[in-house]
């Protein structure tokens, strides 16, 4: 695992990006990677690419095979947001075929400090937009 990055400052209810890149170090090529990441509660699957290989949302497990020395593969899931607070996503190699020389690089962790749902309860007398929010997300006329 060489990386590990999520949206940062999401809302309640909104969706955002994990990314997780897989990198071969070396010294050799690899076969049989296998990274597991089963989404932390308070994230819900939507959607996931990879950039290779297949990602079985149920079991966090994406498989994704031959790494050639020094080559990269990226997996990126979209989530919904459930819970407000911090959420921490961890992915980690969980098998391989050859024999890893340094194993502390084998897990990534990244955090999301979701926002509680933004309160987009406004009044308009019809004679502002209302689309400028506010720094607490409240929106307010222009």
């Amino acid at each position: 695992m060489s990386n590990m990055r999520c949206d940062a400052n999401p809302n309640v209810g909104e969706n955002g990006t994990v990314t997780v890149t897989a990198t071969n170090n070396g010294p050799t090529n690899a076969t049989g990677v296998v990274i597991t990441d089963a989404l932390p509660s308070g994230l819900q699957y939507v959607s996931s690419i990879p950039s290779q290989g297949t990602y079985v949302s149920g079991t966090g497990v994406w498989t994704v095979g031959a790494l050639t020395n020094s080559n990269s593969a990226t997996l990126q899931i979209t989530a919904t947001v459930l819970t407000p607070g911090r959420i921490t996503n961890t992915a980690t190699k969980t098998a391989g075929d050859q024999f890893d020389p340094n194993t502390g690089n084998n897990a990534g962790s990244a955090r999301v400090n979701a926002n509680p749902a933004a309160d987009r309860k406004g009044t308009n007398d019809g004679t502002h937009a209302a689309t400028n929010p506010d720094h607490h997300g409240h929106l307010k006329g222009t």
